[in-house]
């Protein structure tokens, strides 16, 4: 007798569906983890953009700003009339324990400065730079 019967067995069901399972488990547990390091990776960007305008403002004025704008306003000359940096950045994930900070000194006219970007998540510590002169 020829069995013309057409369809999948219920053994190669099951073994497709743990397969696809499998595949997708292992997907979404790393999802989390790239996240966090791009958000990191964005951190870490944006303090060595804010170091480039920090320069390039030292360059301008023979001194660093004594503090920054808030985030979202852009980093001009003291006469405003020169744009070093469009908009200052927020950190990605915009709450509290994430933060980034800038010090300058002397007070009356910045010569050296440090910033830096508080708990990476991927990493422990936090990201600092100070200035190239």
């Amino acid at each position: 007798m020829k069995n013309n019967r057409k369809g999948f067995t219920l053994l190669e069901v099951l073994l497709v569906i743990s397969i696809v399972g499998l595949l997708s488990s292992a997907f979404f547990i790393n999802v989390p983890r790239q996240i966090k390091k791009s958000h990191d990776a964005k951190r870490k960007t944006d303090v060595h953009e804010l170091q480039v305008a920090l320069e390039l403002y030292f360059t301008d004025n023979q001194l660093y700003p004594v503090t920054l704008p808030a985030k979202g306003l852009p980093l001009t000359s003291p006469d405003g009339q020169v744009i070093y940096l469009n908009k200052m950045p927020a950190d990605p994930v915009a709450r509290d324990p994430y933060l980034y900070t800038y010090w300058a000194t002397p007070a009356a006219t910045p010569s050296t400065y440090i910033i830096c970007s508080y708990r990476l998540e991927t990493q422990t510590g936090s990201f600092c730079l100070t200035n190239r002169q």
